[in-house]
């Protein structure tokens, strides 16, 4: 059975670091318009254990190269395993980004920002398929995070190998692979301030905590653009309840929701994490 978002909110840090990344942010989908059914939760799952087996022969079948060509991979075993997994991805399996979300006026529905999209759909985005490399990774034993970043009015999601002796952040495109520093999401769409960079924690490792968050993030913003907002609401209550230290979680409730003076419905926009109580009656 699919897991079931509402459950996950109230796990420790120890059970949430054993549930497959994958299997969360599909969870966080579930009920808004376009989620994926539970039968195609349960392909999309299968095909990520199909791609990880996969990815692992196909990289042991490459490593001749690593050996002849160790300056092109940058002397980084590590960086040549991510390049093979996103390799086979694309030219095998077709994982690949919907050309037709790049622009950032185009507006994006649900098969766009989780995972089924960029698995059984049209393709994937920024928002699912770090997501994606991320959870295949993960089956290999590879020590990857998510990471997010902003610019004005927009949001990123990446990829990062983090272990202790080697960092990097790892993104693709449907031609090509590198390896930005962090100062370059400084600078992406318009710019991220250091105050903001600081409010939503960025460019910061997530833990699988704050993971969850993200992905009920999305899920808010997805109740939003459909106009439920009572429900958007409800979502970013439970992610500030997951991830307090995220202040621009705060700014998400008061600003995007309200119109005006942080007033939602007549009642002041939450600025605080909620009680478990208080979301528990909310919940039902």
């Amino acid at each position: 059975m699919p897991l079931d978002w509402q459950r996950l909110v109230w796990m420790t840090d120890d059970e949430l670091s054993r549930l497959d990344v994958a299997a969360v942010q599909l969870a966080c989908a579930e009920g808004l318009p376009g989620a994926a059914s539970i039968e195609h939760v349960a392909d999309c799952l299968s095909r990520l254990d199909h791609y990880a087996r996969c990815v692992a022969d196909y990289t042991e079948r490459c490593l001749p190269d690593f050996h002849a060509r160790r300056g092109y991979y940058d002397d980084s075993l590590a960086k040549f395993r991510m390049i093979c997994l996103v390799r086979l991805l694309q030219k095998e399996f077709r994982v690949l980004y919907n050309e037709a979300k790049i622009p950032l006026d185009v507006p994006l529905d649900t098969a766009d920002v989780f995972i089924h999209g960029a698995l059984l759909g049209n393709g994937g985005t920024c928002a699912s398929l770090p997501v994606v490399y991320t959870a295949v990774g993960r089956r290999l034993g590879y020590p990857l995070k998510l990471v997010t970043a902003a610019g004005k009015d927009v949001g990123h999601l990446f990829a990062r190998w983090d272990e202790p002796g080697e960092r990097f952040n790892f993104e693709a495109n449907n031609t090509s692979c590198d390896t930005p520093p962090d100062d370059h999401y400084r600078g992406l769409y318009g710019g991220m301030t250091p105050e903001a960079e600081r409010a939503g924690q960025h460019l910061t490792s997530l833990t699988p905590r704050q993971e969850l968050a993200d992905f009920l993030i999305a899920r808010g913003f997805r109740w939003r653009d459909v106009g439920r907002r009572r429900l958007a609401v409800q979502s970013f209550a439970w992610a500030l309840s997951q991830w307090p230290e995220n202040r621009s979680i705060d700014c998400t409730l008061a600003v995007n929701f309200t119109g005006r003076h942080g007033v939602w419905g007549g009642q002041p926009a939450a600025s605080s994490p909620p009680s478990r109580a208080g979301l528990e009656t909310e919940a039902r």
